[in-house]
C-alpha cells in the first residue's frame, strides 16, 4: 500500500491492477444514475492465483513525499516492484515468487530495467472513429476494451455490414472478431516468419543438469519441426538451434500462428547405469526467435524465459526408460510474439549519411536518396572526403503523411547526378526513428558502415 496521506486510505496499486484481478466488469455509458444501472458481467479471465496474495504494508517512499535526494520516484518503484519478486522477497517460497512473476509478468533476473506501465498490451481497437458505424455506446465500450463475446462480435460486424455495404445480402455472421479487423482494424505487425531459431537454457543450479538425451518438439497447424537439444547436458548447458524450415514446414515461411505448441522430450541413454537415467533437470529458459517475412525485422517470444521448473522422464520397466516421452508442453499464441523495433508505425525520422575519411572520397556530383515509394532527399553538392550531415526528414513532404509504416519502405536508394561523374568513398548511412503509438525510438545501423567506393 502506498501512503499518501495520513489516516485511513483505500489500497493503491502501485503500476495499476491488472486485468487478470478484475472478478466482473461493467461499462460505463455515462448515463448510469445507481449502482442498479451497471449491468455487470464476469470476467471470463480472471485468475484465481491472485487470490493467494494479499495487500503488502505501507511503503511511505512510494508516495513521492520526502523522497530521497539523488532518485525518482519512477526509480524507487522499479526497485520496489523488483525486491517483491526477487529471491529477497522472504515471505514468498520459490513456488508462490515463480506463481507472483507469472502474474505481473516481471522478472528482476531478465528484466531489471522493466519501466511503467508494467502492462505491455495495448488495448486494441481504440483508433476507429465509432461515430461512423451504428454501434451502442455500451458495445463500443466492449469492443474498445476487447472485452466482447462471440455474440457481441456477430452485432459488430453486422452494423459493420450495413454501413459498408446497406444493400448487401446479410447472410448468417462469422461468430467471431475477424472479420470486424479486417474491415475496420490495423494490420497486424507481421504476418508470415522465416529463420526459426528455438533457444534452451538450463539452471546453473548444482542438479540441473541431466543423464538423458532431451529434446523438443514444435508444431501447429503449419507442420512439426522435431530438434534435438543435448545428450547428457550439464547445469548451464543453453543452446540456439536453428529450425530448417523446409523440412519441418516445406516452406521457407511459416504464418504467425503456425507454431502452437513446444514440446519437451526426455529419453534413457541405453549404456547408462540404472541410477543415472531418467533424472530431473530444472529448466530455466526457452525462447523462440524468427525474422518477419516482410518487413524484415526480429520476431521473440520470451514467454518462458525465467522459467526456472523441473521436467524429467517418467521412468518405468523393461524397455521402457529408453522410449522417448513427452515431459512437458507449452502453448503458443500469436500474441506472445513481440518485434523488435517496438513499433511499425513512426512520426519522426532522421538520418546521418558519412563519406570516408581519405584522400579524393569526395565528389563533385550532387548526391540524394530515396527511402521506398517516397520523393528524393537531397544529401550535398560537391563536398569533400570526411563529410557527414545529419538531418531530420519530414515525413509529410516525402512520404504525404505525418505517419509512416516503416513496412511500407523496402528499400534505399543513392541516387548520384554526375557532375564531374567522380568516384566517391561511401561511409554509410543510419536512421534513427521515433514511434508513433509508444514512447520510444528505434535505429537501423546495417548501412552505417559499408565503406565502399561508388
Amino acid at each position: 500500500m502506498i501512503t499518501i496521506q495520513p489516516g485511513p486510505l483505500p489500497l493503491v496499486a502501485l503500476g495499476g491492477i491488472f486485468w487478470s484481478q478484475v472478478q466482473a466488469y461493467a461499462p460505463r455509458t455515462g448515463d448510469e444514475t445507481g449502482p442498479d444501472d451497471y449491468d455487470r458481467q464476469p470476467n471470463p479471465v480472471y485468475d484465481r492465483r491472485w487470490e493467494n496474495y494479499g495487500a503488502g504494508n505501507q511503503q511511505p517512499l512510494l508516495s513521492g513525499r520526502e523522497r530521497p535526494e539523488g532518485t525518482t520516484s519512477r526509480r524507487l518503484a522499479r526497485d520496489f516492484m523488483n525486491e517483491l519478486t526477487s529471491p529477497h522477497n522472504t515471505l514468498l517460497d520459490n513456488d508462490r515468487r515463480q506463481t507472483l512473476r507469472q502474474l505481473l509478468d516481471r522478472s528482476p533476473d531478465t528484466e531489471p530495467d522493466r519501466d511503467f506501465p508494467l502492462i505491455r498490451l495495448s488495448q486494441p481497437l481504440q483508433h476507429i472513429d465509432w461515430s461512423t458505424v451504428s454501434i451502442p455506446p455500451r458495445l463500443q465500450l466492449l469492443l474498445a476494451g476487447d472485452l466482447v463475446t462471440a455474440a457481441m462480435c456477430a452485432e459488430a460486424v453486422l452494423q459493420v455490414d450495413k454501413f459498408v455495404k446497406p444493400n448487401r445480402d446479410r447472410r448468417a455472421m462469422q461468430a467471431d472478431c475477424e472479420k470486424l479487423l479486417a474491415k475496420i482494424g490495423k494490420a497486424p505487425p507481421c504476418a508470415k516468419l522465416k529463420n526459426l531459431e528455438f533457444g534452451f537454457k538450463l539452471s546453473n543450479d548444482y542438479w540441473s543438469g541431466t543423464y538423458d538425451r532431451i529434446g523438443a518438439t514444435l508444431d501447429g497447424p503449419a507442420g512439426k519441426a522435431v530438434l534435438a537439444i543435448k545428450d547428457e547436458p550439464s547445469p548451464g548447458f543453453e543452446a540456439s538451434i536453428p529450425v530448417d524450415m523446409q523440412r519441418s514446414f516445406g516452406s521457407d515461411t511459416i504464418d504467425i500462428d503456425g507454431i502452437s505448441r513446444i514440446h519437451l522430450t526426455a529419453q534413457g541413454i541405453f549404456w547408462k547405469w540404472r541410477n543415472e537415467r531418467n533424472d530431473k533437470w530444472q529448466v530455466q529458459d526457452i525462447t523462440l526467435r524468427a525474422t518477419c517475412a516482410e518487413p524484415g525485422f526480429e520476431f521473440k517470444n520470451d514467454k518462458l524465459i525465467a522459467l526456472n521448473a523441473w521436467y524429467g522422464h517418467p521412468g518405468g520397466w523393461f524397455f521402457e526408460p529408453f522410449e522417448e516421452k513427452t515431459v512437458a508442453t507449452f502453448n503458443v499464441t500469436p500474441g506472445d510474439w513481440h518485434m523488435t523495433p517496438p513499433c511499425a508505425n513512426i512520426k519522426g525520422l532522421e538520418y546521418e549519411f558519412k563519406l570516408g575519411n581519405e584522400l579524393g572520397a569526395g565528389t563533385w556530383d550532387s548526391l540524394s536518396f530515396t527511402l521506398g515509394q517516397g520523393k528524393e532527399i537531397s544529401l550535398a553538392n560537391s563536398v569533400s572526403g570526411g563529410f557527414s550531415k545529419t538531418n531530420r526528414i519530414n515525413l509529410r513532404d516525402v512520404f504525404g503523411s505525418e505517419q509512416v509504416d516503416i513496412r511500407d519502405i523496402k528499400n534505399i536508394s543513392l541516387l548520384d547526378r554526375a557532375g564531374r561523374g567522380d568516384g566517391w568513398l561511401f561511409e554509410g548511412i543510419s536512421f534513427t526513428a521515433s514511434c508513433a503509438d509508444v514512447p520510444k525510438k528505434m535505429r537501423l545501423s546495417k548501412f552505417a558502415s559499408v565503406d565502399k567506393w561508388l
